[in-house]
């Protein structure tokens, strides 16, 4: 029974309808990259200055702490919805630096799968059962 249903995957992988499935697919994947990697040059040309990348950084960190926000998105029924945090780490892993042995010891935890600093910030993304940004000050 394996067998066959991999054949049918294969048959289809090397149909000409498969072909392309398979090539919208990577296109499709691949806009997304160029488009993200154009946001983070975007937004490094205009908030690379230290005092610019604070203001805005606790501009997302107030509106994500909100009792509104989240109100909002608990009525909606999901957990708070926090993509600005994950493009802020991208944005650090990007420009920033990874954070020193005892940065990580402050800063850092047992959940912690990356640690970055830029501007005075540091940037931590922790994997457990979900994945979260948490952001500190130096």
């Amino acid at each position: 029974m394996e067998d066959s249903a991999i054949k049918k995957l294969k048959d289809y992988l090397e149909s000409e309808e498969g072909q392309k499935s398979t090539q919208e697919y990577f296109d499709k994947i691949f806009k997304r990259e160029e488009m993200e990697i154009s946001q983070l040059l975007r937004f490094h040309e205009k908030y690379n200055d230290k005092n610019k990348f604070s203001k805005i950084v606790e501009k997302i960190i107030s509106k994500y702490d909100s009792d509104k926000y989240r109100n909002r998105e608990y009525n909606l029924g999901r957990e708070p919805m926090e993509d600005l945090y994950f493009f802020l780490y991208e944005y650090a892993s990007k420009y920033g630096i990874v954070s020193t042995d005892e940065e990580f010891e402050i800063h850092g935890n047992n959940f912690t799968s990356g640690l970055y600093k830029i501007h005075g910030y540091f940037f931590n993304l922790m994997c457990g059962q979900g994945s979260c940004i948490l952001i500190s000050k130096e």
